[in-house]
């Protein structure tokens, strides 16, 4: 029937608007027929309709009926999902928040029970009335109680909660990717190896919810806090408060010297998982092969070799982090003091 209706278009070809709706009804016809539409543009061509004309028509036909697959670069992908991220990463700035509260209430209990209790500084509040009596020993004991349970339950709450998020920032992700991976043309799949493949949609794909959960909303809870504590410090004592602003050009140069070469280790970790993981799966895959040609010991030689590279990436890696990595409770610390 295509093949009819195409004999029947003019032999003059005439202006682009009069043979537009002819080729429009021609492309229903043929995606009617059952006609991919990665294939339109050949068979209209080789019926006889002119090509630049078809292109045209088909990208427009593909556009206006949601049909049209459009291919993004990098950024365009990734802002997509960072636009998704936004509302994940402003939910754990507050938990850090509320969290980081309770942490900086927790001391207080045992200072005015030291200065209140044990010496003659008057308590602060509605707990003036019991300075140095046995009953603010029994309130500041109750006020730590409920600090610690408020803070334990805040902590089982929030960590179920960055669990939903994190499964529901990598859940998208990871379908687009396991969907494009099946997408692959066959000679494509064969470049690399299907360990690779497993290892990239099973472990890299979960960056994204490390991305939000452990750097970015942590970076920003940091700077909140550094600033809620120098505005607290400030009205303690402006001299120390200004003291410890200087350090933190410090800090800002210790990252800045091992952050780089953290990157560096990361980036050859991950690739030695990647490599592990393609030639486990191989040796698996090809288990009949590597016995035919008694490859067992090169094969065992090459993942343990990979092995050693890892545990040499891993313990560097640990050791560049815990070289600039403090104790949280370092701010409670040099708030009190």
């Amino acid at each position: 029937a295509l093949a009819l209706y195409t004999k029947r278009k003019p032999n003059n070809h005439g202006k682009n608007e009069i043979m537009m709706p002819k080729l429009y009804e021609a492309i229903e016809m043929a995606v009617a027929s059952g006609v991919p539409n990665s294939m339109l543009a050949d068979v209209l061509t080789n019926l006889g309709w002119p090509r630049a004309l078809v292109n045209q028509a088909v990208d427009t036909w593909l556009e206006n009926s949601g049909r049209k697959t459009i291919k993004t670069d990098f950024k365009t992908w990734l802002k997509k999902y960072q636009k998704r991220a936004r509302p994940a990463i402003a939910i754990v700035v507050v938990i850090s928040l509320v969290q980081a509260g309770v942490m900086l209430l927790k001391p207080w209990p045992t200072k005015i029970m030291a200065d209140s209790a044990f010496n003659t500084i008057p308590a602060p509040g509605p707990l003036e009335p019991y300075t140095g009596k046995p009953e603010l020993i029994a309130l500041t004991a109750i006020m730590s109680i409920v600090l610690f349970i408020i803070g334990a339950a805040i902590k089982c709450f929030s960590d179920f909660l960055l669990l939903r998020i994190g499964f529901w920032l990598n859940r998208s992700i990871k379908a687009e990717s396991f969907r494009h991976i099946l997408h692959l043309p066959l000679y494509h799949q064969q470049r690399l190896a299907k360990g690779d493949y497993v290892y990239r949609q099973n472990v890299v794909t979960n960056s994204l919810s490390d991305l939000v959960l452990g750097t970015t909303a942590s970076i920003i809870s940091s700077i909140v806090m550094i600033i809620g504590v120098v505005l607290i410090m400030l009205s303690f004592n402006k001299m120390l408060t200004l003291v410890s602003v200087v350090l933190m050009p410090l800090l800002y140069l210790t990252m800045r010297l091992i952050g780089p070469h953290m990157g560096v280790y990361a980036k050859q970790l991950t690739e030695i998982n990647s490599n592990t993981a393609s030639a486990i799966n191989e040796a698996v895959d090809n288990a009949e092969t590597v016995q035919a040609f008694t490859l067992e010991s090169k094969q065992l030689l090459k993942v343990d070799t990979l092995w050693m590279a890892g545990y040499k990436a891993t313990t560097v890696s640990y050791t560049h982090l815990r070289a600039h990595e403090t104790d949280s409770y370092l701010v409670c610390r040099l708030l009190l003091e």
